[in-house]
């Protein structure tokens, strides 16, 4: 895989990047058993509009799905 994400994997990436925010990412890095990035790293990231580990873009997602599950609920 290279660390690079398909063209696929980056619309994906940049919604739930915006989603999220830095500190949920990071979370979804470990979840997914990788180191979590660098506050730097995750604004890289939302800015490009990817995550570069495919893990990483199912974990992101299913935190994204949380969280608007929790506002839903609020």
């Amino acid at each position: 895989m290279g660390g690079l994400a398909g063209p696929e994997q980056q619309g994906l990436g940049e919604a739930v990047c915006k989603e999220l925010g830095n500190e949920r990412l990071q979370h979804a890095a470990i979840d997914a058993g990788r180191t979590p990035p660098s506050d730097r790293t995750s604004r890289r990231w939302t800015h490009q509009g990817r995550i570069p580990h495919p893990d990483g873009v199912e974990r992101a997602q299913r935190r994204a799905a949380i969280a608007r599950l929790d506002e839903f609920q609020a």
